[in-house]
């Protein structure tokens, strides 16, 4: 088993998890009627999958992961957007005393905290590689005379 597998899982099944509301939202137009709102939350929940898969940082160890995020959050923010706009605009937020200007300022900062990282960086050591095993007889038959 690789030792990297976890992180690999967590970065395309949490990307999956965290887009999953696009495609709720997406049956919850097309059950209203509203065809043009629900097909654009379809087509962004599927091109969240596939970008999640297609910058992976597995598949690009060298690429550092803030230039592998950012996309993915764009396309995330952009999707709230239009589920704001289409669900009662921006005096969602207001009411709740948020400002747009406030969520980019959080987008920003989990950026800073990605840093420099690439995945190729946090890659741990390889294990030791077991020397020559003993035969099924147990470790006293390495020392008996072959003749």
């Amino acid at each position: 088993m690789d030792a990297r597998r976890g992180a690999r899982l967590g970065w395309t099944w949490g990307w999956i998890g965290g887009s999953v509301w696009m495609l709720a939202a997406a049956g919850a137009w097309l059950r209203r009627g509203d065809a043009a709102y629900g097909l654009a939350a379809a087509a962004l929940f599927a091109a969240s999958v596939t970008l999640a898969f297609a910058l992976a940082p597995a598949r690009r160890p060298y690429t550092r992961i803030w230039k592998l995020f950012l996309p993915l959050a764009v396309l995330n923010v952009g999707a709230a957007a239009l589920f704001l706009v289409r669900e009662g605009g921006w005096g969602a937020f207001r009411s709740q005393g948020i400002l747009f200007a406030q969520l980019i300022a959080v987008m920003g900062l989990s950026l800073l905290t990605l840093g420099r990282q690439r995945y190729a960086d946090g890659a741990p050591p390889s294990p030791p590689q077991p020397a020559d095993r003993a035969p099924l007889g147990g470790p006293e038959d390495l020392h008996a005379d072959p003749a």
